[in-house]
């Protein structure tokens, strides 16, 4: 669907955010999403190191996920340790968003 509309100039599926993205350089994109809606299982918050990688300065990372998920893992502790060592600035999140 997001292809046919033609807003994006590259829509990709069937990718594996848990893992390398060697197929994208660093700082190509302006926005990444990865939504636990919209995929197969859930990325892990390791893998929001490798958007990172391949999002612009100050681009933005769309991150969704359940809450169970979240908090069986720890994703907010996970996110801090990404924050600690500069690979992303949160700058939002929301808890029980609809």
């Amino acid at each position: 669907k997001a292809r046919q509309t033609g807003v994006y100039r590259h829509a990709r599926g069937d990718v594996d955010l848990n893992g390398r993205l060697s197929d994208y350089s660093s700082a190509s994109y302006d926005l990444t999403v990865c939504c636990g809606v919209l995929t197969l299982g859930h990325v892990r918050p390791d893998g929001l190191r490798e958007l990172a990688r391949v999002t612009r300065p100050n681009g933005f990372i769309v991150a969704s996920t359940r809450k169970s998920y979240a908090e069986t893992i720890s994703f907010a502790d996970q996110v801090r340790r990404l924050q600690d060592e500069g690979v992303l600035i949160p700058a939002q999140c929301l808890r029980n968003g609809r």
